[in-house]
């Protein structure tokens, strides 16, 4: 059974939850007890806050937007966050599934990719700033698995959102074929996030030895799902196992960690699954 809401109503759910993830547990539990008297630690947390209430509250002007623009009807309000699964049979199919369904997909499909490179050391795609050694593994991992990817991908959201915008104002005034203005919608997209991220990369991460051109295909195809599939949970968790495996690799080298970790991916969203969809609205109507 599919728990149902209106979308834009699981769009507020899901912006107010990662900014629970994104801000307030890595506030609480890791920039706690002083640590931010560090002044690079200050700047760097200064940093991804401003960029994950921008985004946050660009992210909602883009949605206003085209709530009271009703001229765009004829396109659609996909905006690459959270849709209907309207604009493609694949998205269609995506959305037949919630939000929470389409995040333990997202987490038990994702992980495979992400254990699979790190067991065949392939490594990761994209750089990362690590907390100074004064913090624990954990709360390191936390600060890189949590603030960090749901900043950044804040960001991406509000720059796809006001791409997409751009795109319907011309739409609208050349009065392009829907099918045209969603195939440059799906072009556009990948290569504005691919250039954001490339210049993200080079000032907030100068010195990485990241190759830039990795860091735009991993934005780029981000991108892509977030606007293919109407949903900006892939893209998210991707990036989110991309920061903890870097980070975890960095400070775990067991491979008892390594399975531990393979438990929680896998073990854990099973057991949600089960609960909330086996048990608790067994005989429910969809």
């Amino acid at each position: 059974m599919k728990i149902k809401f209106p979308k834009f109503v699981t769009a507020i759910i899901i912006i107010a939850i990662l900014l629970a993830i994104g801000w307030l547990i890595p506030t609480t539990q890791v920039l706690a007890e002083g640590e931010l008297f560090d002044q690079a630690l200050t700047f760097q947390s200064n940093l991804f806050n401003k960029i994950l209430f921008g985004g946050t509250i660009g992210l909602l002007l883009i949605y206003g937007a085209f709530f009271l623009w009703k001229g765009n009807n004829k396109y659609g309000d996909n905006i690459g966050f959270q849709g209907d699964g309207s604009s493609s049979a694949i998205a269609k199919l995506w959305h037949e599934y919630d939000a929470l369904q389409r995040t333990i997909i997202s987490i038990m499909g994702l992980g495979l990719v992400f254990l699979t490179s790190t067991f065949l050391n392939f490594g990761t795609f994209t750089g990362l700033r690590f907390l100074p050694q004064q913090f624990t593994p954990v709360k390191s991992i936390i600060f890189s698995t949590l603030m960090i990817p749901v900043s950044e991908n804040m960001m991406a959201s509000f720059v796809i959102g006001l791409t997409v915008l751009i795109l319907s104002v011309i739409a609208i005034k050349y009065d392009l074929k829907v099918s045209d203005y969603r195939l440059y919608t799906l072009i556009a997209v990948p290569v504005v996030l691919g250039g954001l991220a490339i210049l993200w990369h080079s000032t907030a991460y100068a010195g990485s030895d990241y190759a830039l051109t990795v860091v735009f295909f991993f934005w780029a195809v981000g991108g892509f799902l977030s606007i293919y599939l109407e949903d900006a949970i892939p893209f998210l968790i991707a990036h989110m196992f991309n920061n903890f495996f870097i980070d975890f690799t960095r400070l775990f080298t067991s491979d008892t960690a390594l399975f531990t970790v393979a438990f929680f991916i896998f073990g854990v969203p099973a057991l949600v699954w089960i609960i909330f969809y086996q048990f608790k609205f067994k005989g429910s109507k969809a």
